[in-house]
């Protein structure tokens, strides 16, 4: 999925909005608890530089912004390595999740340089 673009009537928020990635990072807290249904985490990538670089990025939950964060199961991501790219991961229902989400990123190779952004997509439990 393109981060840039959101479904139909669903609601889209950027998690990491061209972060630049040059070592293994923890990217920033979402709350989803206000979200229902299914959603979209989106990841566009730029690798800018490196030797055999690699990135691997998770998606991760924990029941506070601050707590402990656990892989989502089918929460991973594609190894991206020289090729820009945008993948997105399905999350068949939010309410499954603890509550709060985090795309983490682990790098590899030598020196290598990402820039990326995430960004969730799904429909509010509750439209004003």
């Amino acid at each position: 999925m393109n981060p840039a673009a959101a479904a139909a009537g669903a609601d889209s928020v950027v998690i990491d909005n061209n972060l630049a990635v040059t070592t293994s990072v923890n990217g920033s807290a979402l709350d989803v608890r206000s979200y229902d249904g299914a959603a979209k985490v989106g990841l566009a990538v730029n690798q800018t530089a490196g030797t055999t670089p690699t990135l691997d990025a998770k998606i991760q939950e924990s029941a506070t912004s601050g707590g402990t964060y656990t892989d989502v199961v089918n929460g991973a991501f594609t190894q991206v390595t020289t090729v820009d790219g945008n993948q997105e991961i399905q999350i068949p229902d939010v309410a499954q999740l603890k509550g709060f989400i985090r795309v983490a990123y682990a790098t590899g190779g030598t020196s290598p340089a990402y820039t990326v952004t995430s960004k969730f997509v799904s429909q509010k439990k509750y439209r004003s």
